[in-house]
């Protein structure tokens, strides 16, 4: 090798040595920076070490519950802007008085997302506006929001043993979300944190995982209680690689640090409108192309297709036994209870549900292995046994002519339209269980008449 070519490397290296030291001292530099910029945050503004006003909150016993006492917190949420606010027992909804004692009548309604209103006003939620609707017909009905986001069935149960300490009421209304409340009701845990989740020991309903101790099984993310579903759900800890484990490390401790660190809670309370932390569950991409990816690459998850398949294995209908005793139990201690079914915008949008059938063609299956009707079913059925009073409101928003405008664009969350639709839907049944003057029954489901689709259908449009 020449002189003048030896030199050249040299030089070469040199040069390379020089920009990664540069790169290195400003690096280093802007590390010091931000922690000498911590420190002085933590010691000159304490209140920056704490959160800013956040829609959620942990809770020893629930896992998450919606902060209270919130005053027009403004979130966006699928590209709207919404504003919580909370009363002192975290619901959204006003303060809450003693029951009128000349025949005012008190309506809890459980639930997550959906009952929640995530995406529209506390006015625009169904529960308001049932609310509106039947105090407008003479009734003195109150229907208290206790949806709280993300909950699963048993939670529901813990949520009710809270309120029903210090809240009159008459009725209480559960709704279910077929989009992933059956799934929810499996886990437990959720963003790395224990939740509560239940499991069935013969016939008896036991408290698998406890948030308050942090004690139960291996922290998966569903239950070991269904060790042959979770093969469904997710892979074997021994396929995912090195750099996968590892990433999945560094995100956790990310979030934690990020969630500790004053600076952050400082660049956090500035921002004028914070978009809301939400799972990517309920947004699905910005195509359709995108949202077939995201369904094939999560089929076994939440909002996966799991529940649409036509053959169910034993464990997949022990997850339907499980919902079944956490309503029974519900019943048993709630003065009057009322099941509704609200179903997963696969079940009633076409071009979502061809979305599922073309994900699930990407994981070897075929449309004909899917029946999207079939978890609304094996619920009611199992209403049925339990004689619980439940209502099936799959057949009226399939028949609606224009489903999307039911949900905000490119989610799973109802928009104010489908919030209306489902305070109709319900208004056409209730009467049916002498909420209305009429003739209550027990131990069944109530389908929409042809009447009542063919009504609900021309508002929809």
């Amino acid at each position: 090798m020449s002189q003048s070519g030896s030199e050249s490397k040299k030089k070469r290296r040199t040069k390379t040595w020089a920009f990664a030291t540069s790169v290195s001292a400003v690096f280093i530099t802007v590390v010091i920076a931000l922690i000498i910029f911590e420190g002085v945050l933590r010691f000159t503004r304490p209140t920056a070490t704490e959160s800013p006003a956040r829609l959620i909150r942990p809770d020893p016993e629930l896992g998450w519950a919606t902060t209270p006492n919130l005053l027009n917190l403004r979130k966006k949420v699928a590209g709207r802007i919404m504003t919580v606010s909370t009363n002192s027992l975290g619901l959204r909804d006003r303060s809450i008085a003693p029951l009128d004692s000349n025949g005012g009548r008190r309506i809890i309604v459980l639930g997550d997302s959906t009952v929640f209103g995530l995406g529209v006003e506390g006015e625009q939620t169904f529960v308001k506006l049932l609310e509106s609707r039947m105090r407008r017909d003479g009734q003195q009905i109150e229907a208290l929001n206790a949806g709280r986001i993300g909950y699963g069935i048993g939670q529901y149960l813990l949520h009710y043993r809270q309120l029903e300490r210090s809240v009159e009421h008459d009725l209480v209304l559960v709704c279910i979300n077929i989009g992933d409340d059956i799934e929810n009701t499996m886990m437990s845990v959720c963003e790395h944190r224990w939740k509560p989740a239940f499991a069935l020991e013969g016939r008896r309903l036991e408290l698998l995982s406890s948030p308050k101790s942090g004690s139960g099984p291996t922290p998966t993310r569903f239950s070991l209680v269904f060790d042959d579903l979770n093969s469904l759900f997710i892979a074997p800890e021994s396929d995912l690689s090195i750099v996968e484990r590892a990433s999945g490390i560094v995100s956790r401790f990310s979030k934690q640090a990020m969630q500790r660190s004053a600076l952050w809670r400082y660049i956090s309370a500035s921002r004028p409108e914070g978009a809301l932390d939400v799972p990517a569950e309920w947004s699905f991409g910005a195509s359709r192309e995108e949202r077939v990816d995201w369904i094939a690459d999560n089929f076994y998850l939440v909002h996966g297709g799991w529940k649409y398949q036509r053959f169910w294995q034993p464990s997949q209908e022990r997850s339907i036994e499980l919902i079944g005793a956490i309503l029974k139990r519900l019943g048993r201690e709630a003065p009057d209870l009322l099941v509704a079914l609200i179903p997963a915008r696969a079940q009633v949008d076409p071009d979502w549900s061809a979305d599922y059938i073309m994900a699930a063609s990407r994981i070897g299956l075929s449309g004909e292995d899917l029946d999207f009707m079939r978890p609304n079913r094996l619920i009611s059925a199992e209403c049925q046994r339990q004689k619980l009073r439940s209502i099936d409101l799959l057949p009226a928003f399939a028949a609606a002519d224009k489903p999307r405008r039911l949900f905000l664009p490119e989610t799973t969350l109802l928009s104010p339209q489908g919030q209306e639709f489902i305070t109709e839907a319900l208004l056409a049944q209730l009467s049916e269980f002498g909420l209305l003057g009429g003739p209550g029954r027990r131990g069944e489901a109530l389908p929409l008449g042809r009447k009542e689709l063919s009504e609900l259908s021309e508002r929809a449009n």
